[in-house]
């Protein structure tokens, strides 16, 4: 009887064919931890992708297109407290909300956000959403400098200063620089003062973090999605598909060389003389007779004719010389669409469909293209809101904090109802619109049906709903100052679709 590693006898028919035998006898890999699958591993996962995005053209758009999508050029905070839970009624919260929100945007767009002074929120939140494509995981430091309008401010960490330090080891209470208790919270982060490998030769040093404060601030703000329970550190999104990436990025490398090697040539000049006549060209006898100036004289004319391919060109011929012309098989004909269904598979493992991985949208029509981008919402949603939850409400709550101690904001018992006061919703870019129109009519759908708000109709868009009204308001009070009439616009907008769509027919 044959026993496996628990001491069970091995069953001769198992009950799932994935544990058959017969066709995966070598395919037996080991069932670890988390932090033990991904620790000893992490560096080199980690310095293969940053290679790719350096070098590959594709990767780097894919990371820029998920930017795009997830962050946009801005993500807001819409301020909500919980009035209810504060014993205020709705003025209140939209008045405090309405302040608070207007103080933040003073701080997000100042680049005083940032400890270095050379980005702001914004900016910093796509730093911060690359790096967790990257290696997984962004980590950053709240700092205070008393001399600024806004002590607060935030130091992007990169992920590789964050390690164990000399002298220590890995284990049940430290892992890959994060220290931990018995319960498996981080309690304490190690930070390097400069990356392990760089141009400074000042001598490592590691300064402990605290994880939080004794009233409870965070110290760290570790950014990396949890897919598996005690992990401690974050995967970088390309590592399911880093190997077929590579080696589609050295074929695609092989293709191109190969056809510009094969561009290079035009023709042949081929010969029919001789193997005999040949042989005394080219081996002149060693007592100088003849055969050697027959030699040289073919060896000369040879050498002097011009065979480079010119509009119009004559080519010169020596005696039973013929020109063929060069037929490569390069570029491969079938390399196209080989190369699309690997790079199908490849954004299949990171949430991105093929026609927003390659910006190729040519074999699609309204349905399908609507279809795709719906699919491909869904997990930019999922995406933002990780996001938000792991790295915006975080900064939006330390920054709230700083403004109640400062009196800038009205907040009693902060820090005993701070869920309730720091309750906010988040506005990113808008996803924009396949069909405008058609789009437009099902939003004015939604919300006469009461499906849905102007809330969130605006907010899909990238707007929030209590600025545009109030820029409604003020462009209509403009209007009805000047005599302008909505109606004359509405009228002067079909006019001009209409004569549009007529010369569009006539054409």
């Amino acid at each position: 009887m044959i026993l496996d590693h628990t001491g069970q006898p091995f069953r001769s028919d198992p009950a799932y064919r994935g544990a058959n035998n017969d066709h995966h006898k070598n395919w037996r890999p080991r069932k670890r931890s988390a932090d033990a699958d991904l620790l000893p591993e992490k560096s080199i996962l980690d310095a293969r992708q940053a290679d790719l995005f350096r070098n590959n053209g594709v990767a780097k758009g894919a990371k820029q297109t998920m930017t795009d999508h997830v962050v946009g050029s801005m993500l807001m905070p819409t301020p909500k407290p919980n009035y209810q839970a504060l014993g205020k009624d709705p003025e209140w919260a939209r008045e405090w909300a309405k302040k608070a929100k207007s103080l933040f945007k003073l701080w997000a767009n100042s680049h005083d956000a940032s400890l270095a002074r050379n980005q702001n929120f914004h900016s910093m939140t796509q730093l911060t959403f690359m790096q967790s494509f990257d290696a997984g995981e962004s980590f950053a430091v709240p700092r205070w400098k008393k001399a600024r309008d806004n002590a607060f401010c935030i130091q992007i960490i990169d992920p590789d200063r964050v390690c164990t330090p000399y002298g220590k080891t890995d284990g049940a209470g430290m892992r890959r620089g994060i220290e931990k208790n018995s319960d498996g919270e981080a309690i304490a982060y190690h930070i390097a003062n400069r990356h392990p490998i760089d141009i400074s030769r000042d001598l490592l040093k590691w300064t402990r973090v605290p994880a939080r404060t004794p009233w409870g601030r965070r110290m760290v703000i570790h950014t990396y999605d949890i897919t598996r329970p005690e992990q401690s550190r974050g995967v970088g999104a390309l590592v399911s598909a880093l190997s077929e990436f590579k080696i589609l990025d050295d074929y695609s490398q092989a293709e191109l060389k190969a056809a510009a090697n094969n561009a290079l040539i035009a023709a042949f000049v081929k010969s029919d003389m001789p193997d005999e006549l040949i042989r005394q060209i080219y081996t002149p006898s060693a007592d100088g007779d003849a055969g050697a100036t027959v030699s040289s004289e073919y060896l000369d004319a040879r050498n002097s004719m011009d065979y480079s391919m010119r509009p119009n060109s004559v080519i010169p011929l020596l005696p039973n010389e013929d020109v063929t012309p060069f037929l490569p098989g390069r570029p491969n004909p079938s390399y196209s669409a080989f190369v699309e269904n690997i790079f199908r598979q490849i954004g299949v493992s990171f949430g991105m469909p093929y026609e927003m991985l390659m910006k190729d949208f040519s074999k699609t029509n309204y349905s399908s293209a609507r279809a795709s981008m719906l699919e491909a919402y869904k997990f930019v949603k999922n995406r933002r809101a990780w996001l938000i939850s792991s790295w915006a409400q975080p900064v939006y709550e330390l920054w709230l904090e700083e403004q109640v101690n400062k009196g800038t904001l009205e907040a009693p018992d902060f820090y005993a109802n701070r869920a309730a006061y720091c309750q906010c919703g988040w506005i990113a870019s808008g996803k924009g619109w396949v069909d405008p129109v058609k789009e437009a009519q099902g939003a004015k759908l939604r919300v006469e049906y009461g499906f849905s708000t102007y809330e969130a109709e605006c907010a899909e868009q990238g707007l929030d709903w209590e600025d545009n009204l109030e820029q409604i308001a003020h462009e209509r009070q403009v209007m009805a100052e000047k005599g302008v009439k909505l109606s004359d616009i509405y009228q002067q907008i079909g006019d001009s679709s209409d004569t549009e769509e007529s010369n569009n027919a006539t054409a």
